[in-house]
């Protein structure tokens, strides 16, 4: 009976602790990211690349790529 008793209670207090509601993640990236790298070869120039991303609302996105940041996009 003791067994069944220790049973019971700790299936009923996985149950309750297990039932937890998880929350949506509602951290929006919308906004524009940038990221920049620099590769430097031994013996060589330093070579930037920059990445520019852009996330909407309306969940579209464009990425954009330049290996000489000084050039117009």
């Amino acid at each position: 009976m003791k067994k069944l008793f220790l049973f019971v209670a700790l299936a009923g207090s996985i149950a309750f602790s297990s039932c937890s509601k998880d929350q949506d993640d509602t951290d929006a990236i919308v906004g524009t990211w940038l990221s920049e790298s620099s590769i430097t070869p031994d013996g060589s120039s330093t070579t930037t690349y920059k990445d520019e991303w852009l996330f909407r609302l309306d969940l579209t996105g464009q990425y954009k790529r330049d290996d000489k940041w000084e050039s117009k996009w």
